[in-house]
């Protein structure tokens, strides 16, 4: 599976709550999540302004989140990198019968911008 990963000169918990704060992800992700039902655990539906939603089909507090939607499933994980610092890195895969024709290059472009994004965010606002 394709990965990125960056560091964020955060805490651990500043980087999960951030993450795990719904209002935030159209700053850094770029769509806008609208409703994370039940709440921030495994089997939960994420609702999306545009586009089919996710399931969190994996959730470990402060760890790892992996979200599937019908095309792609997306693994986030975080590791503490020092006091104040916390490593987070996207991996992701095809699913459902879609594919990459590039091998994954430009989607991980994608990914790549969408942490730079992530760290501009929460290291500007916490």
């Amino acid at each position: 599976m394709p990965s990125a990963e960056i560091v964020i000169d955060r805490p651990l918990d500043d980087v999960w709550g951030y993450v795990t704060t719904s209002g935030n992800w159209k700053k850094w992700w770029g769509g806008t999540l609208q409703d994370v039902e039940p709440g921030w655990q495994s089997g939960a539906s994420l609702t999306w302004e545009s586009g089919p939603a996710s399931k969190i089909s994996s959730l470990v507090p402060r760890e790892r989140l992996t979200l599937t939607s019908p095309f792609i499933e997306s693994t986030f994980r975080l590791v503490v990198r020092g006091d104040d610092a916390t490593g987070v890195s996207i991996s992701f895969a095809p699913r459902g019968g879609a594919q990459f024709s590039d091998g994954g290059s430009a989607h991980l472009k994608t990914v790549q911008g969408q942490l730079s994004m992530l760290k501009q965010c929460i290291e500007s606002e916490t």
